[in-house]
């Protein structure tokens, strides 16, 4: 992933020159991944939820659970250590990549490729219990 980046100009933070503080927020494309992994799991969490009668306040909880649950295993995730993610950070990257009019299509894809798996919820408990693909664990 750090030489695709480096490729197309970007600045991985493998190659950075300097070391940040642990309380700086980074900016590399890594983060960027696990921000639209993250995003991706919130969204395929709260296609797979039931809907009530009820919709604004009770898809307002669930999306509120769900987003929380999901920002609870991204504080586990390598690479986080500089924000603390909470639910509404993740509901934030969420909007993000749904406002996005040329990046939109690799959220959309993987949230209908996780949605055609066998068991969608397996996959993105599985995503959310371990690092993200490609990562090494803690």
């Amino acid at each position: 992933m750090a030489f695709q980046d480096l490729e197309r100009g970007g600045k991985p933070r493998l190659f950075s020159k300097k070391s940040t503080p642990e309380k700086e927020r980074e900016r590399s494309p890594e983060r960027k991944h696990i921000q639209l992994l993250a995003a991706v799991a919130l969204k395929v969490l709260l296609k797979l939820s039931p809907r009530d009668a009820n919709i604004w306040d009770d898809d307002k909880t669930k999306r509120d659970s769900a987003a929380n649950r999901v920002a609870r295993h991204v504080n586990k995730w390598r690479g986080m250590a500089a924000q603390q993610v909470t639910g509404l950070t993740v509901i934030a990257w969420r909007n993000q990549q749904r406002a996005q009019t040329g990046g939109r299509q690799r959220f959309d894809i993987l949230v209908e490729k996780i949605l055609a798996e066998p068991s969608p919820q397996r996959t993105v408990d599985d995503l959310l219990r371990k690092n993200p693909p490609g990562y090494w664990k803690n």
